[in-house]
């Protein structure tokens, strides 16, 4: 089922300037465990998080990011694990700077949006109605962007 909603959300988004669907691998079979593809707000023209607002209204749930890259979290950043010494920080003195892993961090932070295939039931109509959501809010985008402004 996965394999078959990720197809067709291929087959219709693509060609949309700004949103850089998954690519198959030939010899590869994805699970598509998410669905999630790239996007650019630079080309799009509104930003991700205005963009999922309307998706969300029209019907289509998104998830932003994924996982926040781990070396970002509190853990990583006070270099505090066990005990208040910090071990096992204290054996070197490796650090965890933002900026670490930029492209990690640009898809958890403006680029990624996905739809979470493995925890809804999607069935052909809700599938179609899936897709019309997402093409109305990109072709849509330039009057959300006035109504911002």
């Amino acid at each position: 089922e996965r394999e078959h909603i990720a197809l067709r959300l291929n087959e219709s988004l693509s060609g949309l300037d700004g949103i850089n669907l998954p690519i198959q691998r030939s010899n590869t079979r994805p699970v598509y465990y998410m669905y999630q593809m790239r996007y650019d707000p630079n080309i799009v023209g509104l930003s991700r998080e205005l963009f999922a607002k309307a998706l969300l209204a029209e019907g289509f749930p998104t998830f932003l990011g994924f996982v926040k890259p781990l070396y970002l979290l509190p853990l990583f950043q006070k270099r505090i694990a066990i005990g208040k010494q910090g071990w096992p920080f204290t054996l070197s003195s490796r650090t965890y700077p933002k900026g670490l892993c930029p492209i990690s961090e640009r898809l958890h932070e403006i680029e990624l949006i996905g739809f979470d295939c493995c925890c809804v039931k999607v069935n052909e109509e809700d599938l179609e109605q899936l897709i019309k959501a997402f093409i109305k809010v990109y072709d849509q985008r330039q009057s959300l962007i006035s109504k911002t402004t």
